[in-house]
């Protein structure tokens, strides 16, 4: 092996070669006194080969010079196809020390797919159980690839006939006028790819493979290297600056994987095409199986070490293509996981998509696929489940939709009355999509912390909380219990909603802001046309609440019974009286008078077109006064009787 080696050091890199032998063709045509010359230095060079000094040669040396030239210039010169044992096999950096390359020299030059193959196959079991025995049966250790192709004596050599894009070796210049001598070039990063070179290599010789032998050295002669200038006053900076390119160096690698690489959508798109380009060929035009899409992407594709996808793989991913390809929201999102966490996210695992999709349909799987965002997005979390949790989360998460729908069915006002058609089809739109939910409550860039407050009625406040409450995870107990019941009771609002918490945090307010709510689309003025909903609504309800008037009637006194419409009559005129009008505060006087106070103001007199507005008293939320029992007088409730016995209050508009 070390012959090989100093023989390869000292051999003219191939293209180098190349390129001078063309050059001395064009200078025999035009001068053929030179031939000579070039014989007689040629003849100097292959005596030093036979006292083995090996030494450069002028095209290494013309070369190099051009090089430096450049690098001098750009600080870099990238893709120099040169003599990979210019670089020596043991001069690892210190990130690559001690690092093992076997599995890279097989993913290198070895078809890994073929031995990958005959490892998968189902070993027999070591021993048979017992009839009664319920362990499962165990089976022999799969032998990893290495061993495989170990002990199949041979390896299935599949060596490219040039070196794959991204291999290049960085090689350090710290001196831009010295040119390093031949075997002495410090490289900076890739160790693990030269030693794989050379492992392979001795491989080949041990197998005496002569095919193999002479492509791994048209390689070797053949290699392309990355020369980078770094810096350094001191050994001591030197190090450290060629310390911090390669760990860029790394990291660069790592960045490019996350982005390009199998991430989940890709490859489930690669598989889909493999399948079609399949179809295409089979006589009978159906569709192509697992098994033959498989045998198509080993036989095309050059997956490496770890990377070629079983048979069970291949079936999930077209199985998920199938639904995911027709729900352009789940791909999106499928997408922007990676681009926010990278890969190994919960949406990444083709085994976590087959479960999200037989556990879904097209329904309810953007609805499950945006929760699960939701989720990890809150946590700041890239996969917060395991499979096992999973399968469990994602009927928590239908739950959630089909207990809001059924309390939307159950209160129809909440989505169609009490406020303008605006926000009831956001309202709508929140409900359908816990992403845009997430981003108008949570979301710490979009989110608006005033919305839930202003929605424009109670009932709908409470309801919307109640929601924000469910989506964060904060009635996980109450949900497993009611999941726990059986038929009917299974996903049943009355389940949920009897829960202690849910009553005292949202059920007992929402039952009464909802009954006001009622009462005040009932009582609503007469130019005032509600919706087709609207009416059904209120006669569905006006119908149930005159059989109960009937029942009563043979148990409670008439006159008892009037109280409680009369009271919400009351509410509800009081309610559109306030939100008609701003209440102004003022010493005594008449509307000329309070108008001429106002005017005189300096607030009112700095006033100006970019800002005209004064101030406000928000009569539906505050209390002006209070009555207490037995006096029959309004008194303020923040201020004494006597300081505003003789002030009054003004609604007139100024």
């Amino acid at each position: 092996m070390k012959a090989d080696y100093e023989d390869l050091l000292a051999a003219t890199p191939s293209r180098m070669k190349e390129k001078e032998e063309k050059s001395q063709a064009k200078q025999e045509v035009k001068e053929q006194a030179k031939k000579e010359k070039r014989a007689a230095k040629q003849a100097k060079q292959e005596n030093k080969d036979k006292q083995g000094a090996p030494a450069e040669s002028d095209v290494v040396r013309r070369k190099m010079v051009a090089l430096l030239e450049e690098v001098r210039e750009k600080t870099e010169k990238r893709n120099v196809y040169t003599n990979l044992a210019w670089t020596p096999p043991n001069g690892n950096t210190y990130l690559q020390e001690n690092i093992p390359f076997a599995n890279l020299a097989l993913d290198m030059f070895c078809k890994t797919a073929v031995p990958a193959q005959a490892a998968s196959a189902e070993a027999a079991p070591t021993a048979a159980p017992a009839a009664d025995d319920d362990t499962d049966k165990l089976s022999e250790p799969k032998p990893s690839l290495l061993q495989e192709t170990r002990r199949q004596g041979k390896r299935a050599w599949n060596i490219p006939a040039a070196v794959e894009k991204g291999f290049e070796i960085p090689i350090c210049v710290s001196d831009l006028f010295a040119i390093p001598g031949c075997g002495n070039y410090r490289r900076l990063a890739m160790d693990a790819v030269v030693n794989a070179t050379w492992l392979a290599f001795h491989w080949a010789k041990e197998e005496e493979n002569d095919d193999a032998v002479s492509a791994l050295k048209a390689l070797i002669l053949d290699w392309p290297m990355d020369f980078v200038f770094i810096a350094g006053n001191t050994p001591e900076e030197l190090e450290e600056n060629m310390f911090k390119w390669a760990t860029n160096h790394t990291a660069r690698a790592e960045r490019l994987r996350d982005f390009v690489g199998l991430e989940s959508a890709n490859i489930m798109r690669m598989v889909a095409a493999a399948g079609e380009f399949v179809k295409s060929k089979l006589i009978s035009g159906k569709k192509a199986n697992a098994d033959i899409v498989h045998a198509w992407l080993v036989e095309n594709v050059r997956w490496g070490t770890f990377h070629c996808p079983e048979v069970g793989t291949v079936k999930r991913h077209m199985s998920n293509w199938a639904v995911i390809e027709k729900n352009g929201r789940a791909l999106g999102l499928i997408e922007a996981a990676v681009q926010r966490w990278g890969r190994g996210n919960l949406l990444d695992w083709p085994s976590k998509l087959a479960v999200i999709v037989s556990k879904t349909d097209a329904a309810t799987l953007s609805y499950v696929i945006e929760a699960l965002y939701c989720l990890m997005w809150r946590k700041n979390v890239a996969d917060p489940y395991a499979l096992s949790a999973l399968k469990l989360a994602i009927p928590e998460l239908l739950w959630l939709r089909t207990y809001v729908k059924a309390m939307l069915r159950q209160y129809p006002l909440l989505t169609s009355g009490g406020a303008d058609n605006a926000t009831l089809s956001l309202v709508r739109r929140f409900i359908d999509s816990p992403l845009a939910f997430f981003m108008k409550t949570e979301s710490l860039a979009d989110r608006d912390p005033t919305w839930l407050q202003s929605l424009p009625n109670e009932a709908l406040k409470l309801f919307m909380k109640h929601v924000l409450d469910l989506s964060q995870g904060l009635y996980q107990l109450e949900i497993k219990g009611a999941l726990s019941g059986i038929a009917a009771d299974k996903y049943s609002t009355a389940t949920f909603n009897n829960g202690d918490r849910v009553k005292q945090r949202f059920l007992e307010q929402f039952a009464i802001a909802y009954e006001s709510l009622l009462g005040t689309l009932k009582l609503a003025p007469k130019d005032e046309v509600p919706a087709p909903e609207d009416v059904l609504a209120l006669a569905e309800s006006a119908g149930a609440q005159k059989q109960e008037s009937q029942a009563e009637k043979k148990k409670k006194d008439s006159k008892k019974a009037d109280v409680p419409a009369f009271t919400q009559e009351c509410e509800a005129h009081c309610r559109r009286e306030l939100d008609s009008r701003i209440v102004t505060l003022l010493m005594s006087g008449s509307h000329v008078e309070i108008n001429a106070d106002v005017t005189s103001t300096r607030l009112y007199q700095n006033m100006t077109d970019e800002a005209r507005s004064m101030g406000f008293y928000d009569a539906k939320n505050a209390k002006l006064v209070r009555v207490y029992e037995g006096e029959g007088e309004a008194f303020p409730t923040s201020c004494s009787k006597s300081r505003f016995s003789h002030r009054g209050v003004s609604n007139a508009p100024f």
